[in-house]
């Protein structure tokens, strides 16, 4: 439920409430394969606004999202997000 909500959220623009959304999914349930490529996917976007992100925080993003995708590749290599 919480992915999907999550989804909406992502496609009408609204990124805060798309990641507020999966990251509640993965309170409730850290083994969830969508809610974590869903966010690891959300995480590669650059931050929105005028903010201006350091090369270390640039790197900590990219390496928080690679870890999260990989982990849903390791808990259902059939997802299709994930294939």
């Amino acid at each position: 439920m919480r992915v999907g909500l999550g989804l909406c959220w992502f496609k009408l623009g609204q990124l805060q409430l798309a990641r507020k959304s999966f990251d509640r999914a993965l309170q409730l349930a850290p083994d969830n394969a969508h809610a974590l490529v869903s966010a690891g996917v959300l995480r590669l976007r650059p931050p929105e606004g005028d903010i201006v992100e350091t090369r270390e925080a640039e790197k900590q993003r990219f390496d928080e999202a690679t870890q999260m995708i990989i982990g849903a590749y390791d808990r259902d290599a059939q997802l299709p997000l994930t294939a």
